[in-house]
């Protein structure tokens, strides 16, 4: 199924291959899928216990990144290829909350947990430097700095939203409710939320943005 868009750093400044090695996300099961751009070609996965580095050329496992005390429960990634940072959201209880680290693995960090219980989805504004974020048991759409700093809600009133998509470019926040099966989207400040798609959805997981076609 095709998932999560959170695109890394440098859109419309980079070569056109640049975001489709850099920027796609996918979901496989509880797998959470994100490509990275390097002199070959790599997928970060996000597998609940783990998150690792995948070879698009053979399928192989490069390197496991993350494993043991820094993950628990993973189900969302998130790249910023120009400044170095992967981002994943953490469900299990212990652990709830959205971290991050360098692309090797190294420097991770908590970022927010408080007011955090279910965090879906992570979606990275790179013009900016902001993480958006679905929480499914509040129902809203959280924001804050790469740091965690400066935290607010955007959206509240949602059923159980999963997938989020931002497209930073243009403005605009684009997200799944699985218990209302509609898509929406916004502007990034919350303002001018409108419903997408409300009919034909069973269960509306996970988005990309086709940034080259709009």
């Amino acid at each position: 199924m095709i998932g999560n868009m959170a695109a890394g750093r440098g859109y419309g400044r980079r070569p056109a291959g640049f975001m489709a090695t850099a920027a796609l996300l996918l979901a496989v099961g509880i797998s959470t899928v994100a490509a990275g751009s390097s002199d070959a070609p790599y997928l970060l996965v996000a597998n609940a216990s783990a998150v690792s580095k995948i070879s698009l050329e053979n399928g192989y496992v490069l390197e496991v990144l993350l494993s043991g005390e820094d993950i628990q429960r993973a189900v969302a990634v998130g790249v910023d290829i120009a400044d170095n940072w992967l981002f994943w959201t953490d469900v299990n209880y212990d652990r709830r909350g959205i971290y991050r680290a360098r692309l090797d693995g190294t420097e991770v960090q908590l970022l927010a947990s408080e007011d955090i219980y279910e965090p879906n989805a992570v979606g990275v504004d790179w013009l900016a430097n902001n993480l958006y974020l679905t929480d499914a048991q509040q129902g809203t759409i959280e924001v804050m700095k790469y740091d965690g700093s400066s935290k607010k809600t955007v959206i509240t009133g949602l059923d159980i939203p999963r997938g989020i998509a931002v497209d930073p470019a243009n403005g605009y926040l684009y997200w799944g409710d699985q218990g209302k099966k509609t898509i929406e989207r916004a502007r990034m400040d919350g303002s001018d939320r409108e419903v997408l798609v409300d009919e034909g959805l069973f269960w509306p997981n996970e988005m990309v943005i086709d940034y080259r076609n709009k």
